[in-house]
């Protein structure tokens, strides 16, 4: 069952995977539409609004979806590996005070996971600041072999390349 959190973002993004709480990398960015930076452990997510809050909802399923939503402007997904020591997580750079963070991604245990990353919103308030959450994510994750990071669904001018 998907569980939402509202989520703090900075720079622009937020992180997906292992190694929350260091989005701030100086290699260049591989970007797939919603996804940014990639790495073996976690990704960022690209936002529309440059500081504020966002709202995260995860879904651990057992497989694929059975089709991409067309209910979400920018669809892009992402394998990440995982292991014992932390759970993968969806978080804004900061922990919003009195919220929970959605729940972890990776409900199988350790292994290779394909991530479904949804996103709406995003140019609402482009490079803005807001608390008011304008911008909505959807996470889905199963266990998978790894694949390149792939863009499913690019319609906003954010996941275009063009900012509104």
């Amino acid at each position: 069952m998907p569980r939402s959190a509202d989520a703090f973002v900075d720079w622009h993004q937020f992180i997906v995977g292992h190694d929350i709480g260091e989005p701030f990398l100086d290699d260049p960015a591989d970007e797939h539409g919603v996804i940014g930076r990639v790495k073996r452990t976690y990704c960022t997510v690209v936002t529309g609004i440059a500081t504020g809050l966002v709202r995260l909802t995860t879904e651990p399923l057992d497989g694929p979806p059975e089709a991409v939503d067309d209910t979400w402007e920018d669809v892009g997904e992402v394998s990440l590996e995982t292991s014992t020591e932390l759970p993968m997580r969806a978080a804004g750079v900061d922990p919003t005070p009195g919220q929970e963070p959605p729940d972890p991604l990776d409900a199988h245990g350790p292994g290779c996971y394909r991530l479904r990353v949804h996103a709406r919103g995003r140019d609402s308030y482009w490079d803005g600041s807001t608390l008011e959450v304008l911008e909505h994510y959807l996470i889905q994750s199963w266990p998978a072999p790894y694949a390149p990071p792939a863009t499913l669904r690019a319609t906003s001018q954010v996941g275009l390349g063009r900012p509104a």
